[in-house]
């Protein structure tokens, strides 16, 4: 069981990420954790952070739900280790229409410039 604070997915976890498509290719390791979640259909909240810097906040979200959310969603397929890739998305499901009531701030440049820096930037 994982601690309320600590992280769920480090940078050693990722191989890359693309900014144009919002998505992660995860090591062994992030899979392994992703694994370990328990996502119910009102998802697993997480936080995107850089350094200490919180970015934006979402939720894990299983295909199963029929719950909408009206956010940023990495929706978690089974079985995990056949998607070694996550990707975030605006909401669930994605024909939700949430208007402007919400800033997509996937693409934060603080993100995109700790990836470039580590070097897990795909271009």
């Amino acid at each position: 069981m994982r601690e309320k604070n600590e992280p769920i997915i480090v940078d050693e976890d990722i191989l890359w990420y693309n900014a144009s498509d919002y998505s992660i290719r995860l090591a062994d390791s992030g899979i392994e954790k992703i694994k370990k979640l328990r996502i119910g259909v009102y998802g697993e909240p997480f936080t995107v952070k850089v350094g200490k810097t919180e970015i934006f906040r979402g939720a894990f979200w299983t295909p199963i739900s029929s719950v909408d959310y009206k956010g940023i969603v990495i929706i978690v397929s089974l079985p995990v280790e056949e998607h070694s890739i996550i990707k975030f998305e605006l909401r669930y499901p994605p024909e939700i229409n949430i208007g402007n009531a919400y800033i997509d701030c996937r693409n934060d440049s603080r993100r995109i410039t700790h990836f470039q820096k580590i070097g897990k930037l795909k271009q």
